[in-house]
Order: structure tokens, then C-alpha cells, then sequence
């Protein structure tokens, strides 16, 4: 269960760091707002997610009451995170606001330790450690990122841990024996409640922002994101949101290789161009991370949890 937790983790780190580049493509054209893409991304997710319903049907879904705050705490701190986020790749290359995400991974410790109990090794504190310290050297390139993103990036930790905490809390009641069609039941229910609301600012907006080139541009990234999202849910069943966050801190190297690829073809409109010295000192914070995420599974294969 943790190996495939964690493939399935590193999958969800993979689409999430092309929706990152996805996501500043749009912004960064012509009259392009990030709330433009925030309301067409998840208007397209929420279409996606009513036609994979069908095919995730559990007996659980009428168990409303055990589901219904987990659902809802899920759906509002996930789109608060995303308002941060779509702002924040606005005001800076997505390669530089991902690793910082990894920042989260200290409230949601701290807050699984104290709000609900949860116990972390000292070993697991560590692992939590080697990684907080991997994404601090997968951003720093000698430069600031301006203080308005790095509040937003701020604000969209603190809101994504506690969407992860509720995603948790909501699938051990529609999977309680890791059932998958549980699993994406609660992903297909918290993305159609988002995408009625992704429609509705759309239709509250102007024409010319739901144009169909607008449309289109936006697929990719809802494409992207709801995939990553249902990898995601799954590995936080099975492996928890702590040790899934350190596994999805490894979206942070995806970005910077995703990121160094477009600039070397000459993409600078989307990521800056950075040194091989930068570069390398990323890939080694890179593999810091794969420490921590080994560190982890090896205490929890000893724990037997």
C-alpha cells in the first residue's frame, strides 16, 4: 500500500506541476486574469467530474451526515488555496511558487499533531524537516519573489493543508476499506460542488471572458488539475496527508525540470532562464527530497501503519 501510495503521489505531483505552467501560460497572454482561469478551469473540472460519477458509485454516498463537513471543509479551504495559488503563479514563475508549497507540509504537521492527534516519529519529524529544508533550496536563486506572492503563497499553505486534512477525514468515511470507487466518489462530489461554482462566476462574468478560445485555453489546466486531483485523493487514503505531502513536495523538481526545458527552447515568457550552478543546486535539493520521502516510508514500514 505505501508503494503504491507513493506512485500514485509522484503522478499527482507531475500533473500538478504542468497545470502550474498551463496555468501562467493563460495569465501571462493578452487581457488574461488569473479569476478568468480559476472560473473556466473549474467549470470544465466540474462537467468532468459529473460524467465520471457513473463509474464511482458507492453505497456511501448516502451516508450524508458522517461526509457532508469533511465535503464541505475540503471545497472551501481548496478553492481559497486556489484563489492564493492562480495569484501567486500571476506574480511569479511557477517553478518558484511550487517548491514553496512544500511550506505547507509544516502547518499540516504541526496541525495533524495537535488538532487531531496524530503521531509523528522523531524520524518522520526529520524526514518532515529534510524537506522543508529541499524546498527553500529549490527556490532560492539569488533573487526575491515579491512580498505580494509570497503572501499569497503563504495564504494558499494554510488553506491547502486544511483541505488535505478534510479530504482525509471525508474519504475514511466514503472508503472506509480503501475502496477506489470511494475514493473518487469523494473526488467527483467536491469537484462537481466546484464546478457549479467555477460555471456560476462564469456566467457572472464578461462575454468576452468565456470566449472559446478561452475555453480552450484553459483545458489544459483543468485537464491536468483534476487528474492530479484524483491521484492525489487516493494517495492520501492510502498514506495519509502527511506523508502524502512529502511525497507531492517532489511536484517542486518536476517544475524546475518542466521549467528549464521551456526556457532552454526559448520560452522566457513563461519560466526565467537560471545558471547550471542554480540548476544543479535545485536537482540536489531535489534529491534531499527523495531522501525524505524514503526516510518516511522506511519509519512507517517499521511502524506497520
Amino acid at each position: 500500500m505505501i508503494i503504491e501510495g507513493v506512485v500514485l503521489g509522484l503522478l499527482a505531483a507531475v500533473c500538478q506541476s504542468l497545470c502550474y505552467l498551463f496555468s501562467r501560460r493563460f495569465v501571462t497572454r493578452q487581457m488574461n486574469r488569473s479569476s478568468v482561469l480559476f472560473a473556466l478551469s473549474h467549470a470544465e473540472m466540474g462537467v468532468m467530474a459529473v460524467a465520471l460519477l457513473p463509474f464511482c458509485y458507492s453505497a456511501e454516498i448516502w451516508n450524508v451526515r458522517a461526509y457532508a463537513w469533511p465535503l464541505a471543509g475540503s471545497v472551501t479551504f481548496y478553492l481559497t488555496g486556489q484563489a492564493f495559488l492562480f495569484r501567486a503563479v500571476k506574480l511569479t514563475d511557477a517553478s518558484r511558487v511550487s517548491p514553496l508549497l512544500g511550506l505547507k507540509l509544516l502547518v499540516l504537521s504541526f496541525t495533524a499533531v495537535f488538532l487531531f492527534s496524530e503521531r509523528i516519529t522523531p524520524l518522520q519529524w526529520l524526514a518532515v524537516g529534510i524537506s522543508l529544508a529541499a524546498a527553500v533550496g529549490l527556490n532560492y536563486s539569488g533573487g526575491g519573489i515579491p512580498r505580494r506572492g509570497l503572501l499569497a503563497i503563504g495564504g494558499a499553505c494554510v488553506a491547502y493543508a486544511f483541505s488535505d486534512l478534510s479530504i482525509v477525514a471525508m474519504t475514511k468515511v466514503l472508503a472506509p476499506h480503501h475502496e477506489i470507487r470511494g475514493i473518487l466518489l469523494g473526488a467527483c462530489l467536491a469537484y462537481i460542488i466546484c464546478g457549479g461554482i467555477g460555471a456560476l462566476l462564469t456566467g457572472a462574468g464578461a462575454p468576452e471572458d468565456r470566449t472559446l478560445q478561452k475555453w480552450k485555453d484553459a483545458l489544459p489546466v483543468a485537464l491536468t488539475w483534476f487528474a492530479a486531483m484524483i491521484f492525489l485523493f487516493i494517495c492520501f487514503r492510502l498514506l495519509g496527508a502527511v506523508f502524502g505531502n512529502i511525497v507531492q513536495s517532489m511536484r517542486g523538481p518536476f517544475s524546475i525540470l518542466f521549467g528549464a526545458a521551456l526556457a532552454a527552447r526559448g520560452h522566457v515568457h513563461l519560466e526565467s532562464e537560471v545558471s547550471r550552478w542554480t540548476l544543479a543546486r535545485r536537482l540536489a535539493a531535489a534529491l534531499l527530497m527523495c531522501a525524505a520521502i524514503a526516510l518516511f516510508a522506511f519509519e512507517r514500514a517499521r511502524l506497520g501503519s
